[in-house]
């Protein structure tokens, strides 16, 4: 079966407080992440697996990112577009599910956990841990303010503007990595639902052409490796 591997919410206060008591992507002998998370009440086990995830997000940044990003200098809305990302590396789940959830809210103003766990089961298999994870992604991105929830298991989305020069490598590695393929369109970036929550003007002129190379055609611009 696939592995999911997004089980546990959560919160951006979890991720302020990798960045406030831990200096690299280390935990390995590091208690301090564990005796802040202790504050929070959670239990032992959730604590450790919310320690694995985050290690496993960030340092997919550090295999993808060309250049620097210092999570602490971000607005509010560039942390959460931050987070989101990586996510979406780290946990094919985590993609695929935002994914469903973009296409959905093109047609719908909200969505049920119900409908989101009936298409998740049919490409992961019908199993309590789709469940779980889907029920930890809703929550999450609640909890970062990606989506509202007018009721219990009733959610709509929220927008942000994003600055696109700070996450574009990023985006592109998702997109790339979501189609099985070294190139997209721009077209393909202006408008994916994968980026559902967030709104940002695509600009090819700063694009690292280093590692891309820009192709133009008739009817789109192909960005590729």
């Amino acid at each position: 079966m696939k592995q999911i591997g997004y089980i546990k919410i959560i919160h951006p206060e979890y991720v302020d407080f990798y960045f406030d008591v831990e200096k690299s992507y280390d935990f390995q002998y590091n208690a301090k992440f564990l005796n802040k998370l202790s504050e929070t009440d959670l239990s032992n086990e959730t604590q450790k697996r919310i320690q694995t995830m985050l290690k496993n997000i960030f340092s997919t940044e550090a295999k993808y990112q060309n250049t620097s990003i210092h999570y602490n200098s971000l607005t509010p809305e560039d942390k959460a577009a931050r987070f989101y990302m990586l996510c979406c590396l780290a946990y094919p789940f985590f993609r695929d599910t935002v994914e469903f959830l973009g296409r959905q809210f093109r047609l719908n103003e909200h969505i049920t956990t119900i409908q989101v766990m009936t298409h998740m089961k049919k490409l992961y298999g019908d199993r309590r841990r789709v469940e779980i994870a889907v029920s930890s992604i809703l929550s999450s991105l609640y909890y970062w303010q990606l989506l509202n929830r007018p009721k219990v298991g009733i959610y709509s989305v929220k927008h942000y503007a994003i600055d696109f020069s700070i996450h574009y490598t990023i985006m592109i590695e998702v997109l790339m990595h979501a189609n099985n393929h070294n190139a997209i369109t721009q077209d393909t970036l202006e408008h994916s639902s994968i980026f559902f929550p967030f709104s940002y003007e695509v600009s090819l002129s700063i694009l690292n052409h280093n590692s891309y190379r820009i192709i133009r055609s008739i009817s789109d611009v192909i960005i590729t490796k």
